[in-house]
């Protein structure tokens, strides 16, 4: 008997980033996604997004953006 649990699988991300104020900082992202939508979303669009957000912010802000 399979649950929806046991169809996701986790996935991390940690990117490099330079925010607007000019510092640079780690951004770490964790979460669920179903097997067959893992490889594209590893392959690009959680990396582009988490870069794309934390170039366009100061550190403040990218840690509200994160941690809401």
């Amino acid at each position: 008997d399979f649950t929806s649990d046991k169809l996701r699988s986790l996935i991390e991300a940690h990117v490099d980033v330079k925010t607007t104020d000019g510092r640079t900082t780690q951004v770490k992202k964790t979460t669920y996604a179903q097997s067959s939508q893992v490889h594209e979303i590893r392959k690009s669009k959680m990396f582009e997004i988490m870069t794309r957000e934390a170039l366009s912010c100061d550190l403040k802000e990218l840690v509200q953006k994160f941690i809401p």
